[in-house]
């Protein structure tokens, strides 16, 4: 007998044993350990009540993880991960599980719900758009050991306790992605390293990596000061202070002259994915 419910009463480690399960054949296998895991969902604002669990006969198959937070005046949801255990796919869970919760989203007030989903995995967006989700962007994912052959010698690195959100989203014109937004380095908290630019004592551009797994989570410099060597100041700095080797997760490819800049540098693409987002119409 299959049941759809929420996750308010299930366990955290009976979530990790279907989301290993669920990602261990994935086309990039993920396997998490329980602190990873409720890191995850505690950086990324998961909430229990309003995520998902498909149990056949007491065994959680299936499950949708939804982040909840406000963005400007809009209620919205982010998927944190969806996954289905190998031998229950194929028969529609993701979008039984989506017909259970968007009522129950609308009704608390939802305005939005965001999720991301690799770009090659026709079933998944298929199944997504069935459901009603819509592309909003692609976004593409990098790592590597950072190779920088020459940077600006008279830029400062300065590393600052709490920066200032408001004049650095002033300095980038990229909207990061949920596990890249402010909320999420803030939760992150002093695992969070940030670094200012300065040039001629005035900021310029900005870092911001977590220590923890050496995923470099925002860069940018003023649009002015670009192509001066200023961002590869930053990233030698990281490569000196933190980790040569580092992942960056969800840039918009939009922006084709970041992607060169990381390029550049010797990081790969190693991921595209697909943004996508569902709006409720009240």
């Amino acid at each position: 007998m299959l049941q759809i419910t929420t996750l308010s009463s299930t366990p955290t480690q009976t979530i990790l044993d279907s989301f290993n399960l669920a990602f261990s054949d994935y086309s990039i296998p993920m396997k998490l350990s329980l602190d990873q895991l409720e890191a995850k969902m505690d950086t990324e604002d998961v909430n229990k009540e309003i995520s998902v669990g498909a149990f056949r006969d007491g065994k959680l198959v299936g499950f949708v993880l939804h982040g909840q937070r406000t963005v400007g005046n809009i209620k919205r949801a982010y998927n944190a991960g969806t996954g289905v255990i190998p031998e229950e796919r194929g028969q529609g869970l993701t979008k039984r599980m989506y017909d259970f919760i968007l009522p129950k989203l609308k009704e608390d007030g939802f305005g939005e719900v965001m999720l991301e989903v690799i770009s090659n995995n026709i079933p998944a967006i298929k199944s997504y758009e069935g459901i009603g989700f819509k592309k909003v962007r692609e976004i593409v994912c990098f790592r590597g050991e950072i190779d920088i052959k020459s940077f600006n010698q008279e830029v400062k690195i300065k590393q600052v306790e709490a920066p200032n959100f408001d004049e650095l989203e002033e300095i980038g014109e990229i909207e990061p992605t949920w596990q890249n937004s402010k909320e999420t380095i803030l939760n992150i908290g002093k695992n969070a390293l940030c670094f200012l630019a300065f040039f001629d004592d005035k900021v310029c551009g900005f870092a911001i990596v977590n220590s923890s797994s050496n995923r470099l989570l925002q860069i940018a410099v003023k649009q002015e000061k670009r192509n001066q060597g200023i961002g590869s100041a930053l990233l030698n700095h990281i490569k000196d202070q933190v980790s040569p080797t580092i992942s960056i997760i969800n840039i918009d490819s939009r922006f084709e002259s970041t992607l060169d800049f990381f390029e550049r540098r010797n990081l790969g693409r190693f991921l595209v994915q697909r943004e996508m987002g569902l709006v409720f119409r009240f």
